[in-house]
């Protein structure tokens, strides 16, 4: 992607600066255009008969993030101070990022404008340490719009939208995890069918992993519904369903006790029970990193596939190898697909 020019150009992430430091901006803009990030940056200022007071706004207002070069001379340009100003008045995601040793005090009209701002300092943050912050941001911008949508579809009727906004309440997927919304939202007869699920199968005290670490690791902890409660059977559940479902079993469970869950885990499908990948992943991570040969092969195809975590072959071919390395054919195979 070729750098964004003035006329009619808009990008997620909006770069404030002073031109005189372009070297020191040059090396993030490598790396959006690495990640495929899409941005607005004025390379040559404002001229031609191009207003200030209509291209810039207009670039601030369409952008995710921005992101402000907090140079030493930073404060002598009114140009940036103004970028600042339309950016806060935009309720814009505002990044500084902190370039030298120099006394932010003495930057009067930028400390007030970022006193309440975490900036990132470069002797702290590298090129990717930045562009990590600035992924991290877009992608929780993403996620609030797509919650926001689902509860305006939700406060409309829309029974689906309703049904994720409940699993999501009870989950803490993007919202904080609480049970008065999740019950708002999810109908009795949803609930209901869960626990019942639940007791038919004579789950009460068969073992349930821990947060699904246990299990990975070949261990188990009995526990109940009574125990455990409403939102804490639910992200378990679905972690094991996914697990089990994806992955075909985990070692470590007894034979009768994996046909029941087996069963039951149909029936969870049925009934919408939520997959948490993300819970999954972390579970599966903990056990792989105490040489799981089998968690280090789930490590690896979540990584293969982008599956709870962001997609990296990289480490994915490290866990299938450390997996391979303990005899575990399956990541033997893994490892010559990938290749």
């Amino acid at each position: 992607m070729s750098a964004q020019n003035l006329i009619n150009k808009t990008g997620d992430v909006f770069i404030s600066y002073r031109h005189n430091h372009i070297d020191l901006v040059n090396p993030v803009i490598e790396e959006l255009e690495r990640r495929k990030i899409s941005y607005f940056i004025d390379r040559e200022g404002i001229h031609g008969g191009m207003e200030y007071s209509e291209l810039i706004p207009k670039a601030i207002e369409a952008c995710k993030v921005f992101l402000f070069f907090w140079t030493s001379d930073a404060n002598q340009s009114d140009d940036m101070l103004r970028e600042v100003k339309i950016a806060l008045d935009y309720h814009k995601k505002i990044i500084p990022y902190k370039i030298g040793h120099f006394d932010i005090h003495n930057h009067s009209s930028l400390y007030y404008f970022f006193s309440t701002i975490c900036y990132l300092e470069q002797a702290n943050y590298t090129t990717v340490d930045l562009v990590n912050q600035i992924v991290k941001a877009l992608q929780d911008i993403q996620q609030h719009t797509e919650i926001k949508k689902i509860f305006q579809d939700a406060e409309k009727g829309n029974s689906d939208a309703q049904t994720d906004l409940g699993w999501r309440y009870i989950r803490g997927d993007g919202v904080e995890r609480d049970e008065t919304e999740a019950i708002k939202w999810l109908s009795p007869n949803e609930r209901e069918h869960i626990i019942k699920d639940i007791e038919e199968q004579n789950l009460n005290g068969v073992e349930i992993a821990a947060g699904g670490a246990a299990i990975a690791a070949g261990a188990a902890v009995t526990t109940t519904i009574s125990t455990v409660g409403l939102l804490g059977i639910l992200p378990l559940v679905g972690a094991g369903y996914f697990l089990r479902k994806v992955f075909g079993g985990v070692s470590g469970t007894e034979n009768d006790n994996e046909h029941k869950i087996e069963d039951n885990e149909h029936k969870i499908k049925q009934d919408k029970v939520p997959q948490d990948f993300t819970q999954a992943f972390k579970a599966y991570q903990k056990a792989a990193q105490q040489g799981n040969s089998r968690a280090q092969n789930v490590l690896g195809f979540c990584y293969a596939y982008g599956v709870g975590v962001i997609k990296d072959v990289v480490e994915a071919k490290k866990w299938f190898q450390k997996a391979a390395q303990q005899g575990d054919e399956d990541a033997k195979k893994a490892l010559k697909a990938l290749k």
